[in-house]
């Protein structure tokens, strides 16, 4: 889960903003879930926003200031 903290903050970090789906493209699903809670953690220590439009839309996260 820390590997995966780090490299969603890197990218991040470089892009400035990602989404969801762009994260997880061509991963397993052991690894989209894995993922998915790094960002949850990531957002409950405030140093991500998420935004989504609609329900089963897209996540976009982006790194806060």
């Amino acid at each position: 889960l820390e590997e995966k903290i780090q490299e969603v903050i890197a990218r991040l970090q470089s892009r400035g903003q990602d989404s969801f789906q762009e994260l997880t493209e061509a991963k397993h699903r052991a690894e989209v879930i894995i993922i998915f809670l790094a960002i949850l953690h990531l957002a409950r220590e405030k140093l991500i926003q998420l935004e989504q439009k609609g329900h089963f839309s897209d996540i976009m996260i982006k790194k806060t200031q």
